[in-house]
């Protein structure tokens, strides 16, 4: 599995099948935890296999984004994050 993608499979079934039953590849989110610890915790909630685990909705996420993480660390400001979110759904829908 490619430490890239969080749900690397080989067809798009097996990939709703990683979501649905077992979550992100481990190598995945340890990936995003070696560049920052702060960020892989909000990935591995957002990406959590019970719907009850993820942020509740859009502002939820933005806020766990946002949170403060570690000293060294500075949060991003929430409206840098909805922009970022935006231009990805932006993207997504080209």
């Amino acid at each position: 599995m490619s430490p890239e993608v969080p749900f690397a499979a080989t067809s798009t079934g097996a990939v709703i099948r990683r979501i649905v039953d077992t979550g992100p590849d481990r190598a995945a989110l340890a990936a995003v935890r070696a560049l920052d610890p702060a960020l892989a915790a909000a990935v591995e909630q957002a990406l959590a296999v019970e719907p009850a685990g993820r942020p509740a909705d859009g502002s939820a996420l933005v806020e766990l984004l946002t949170a403060g993480g570690e000293a060294d660390h500075r949060p991003l400001h929430p409206d840098t994050v909805r922009e970022q979110i935006t231009l990805g759904w932006r993207t997504l829908a080209l």
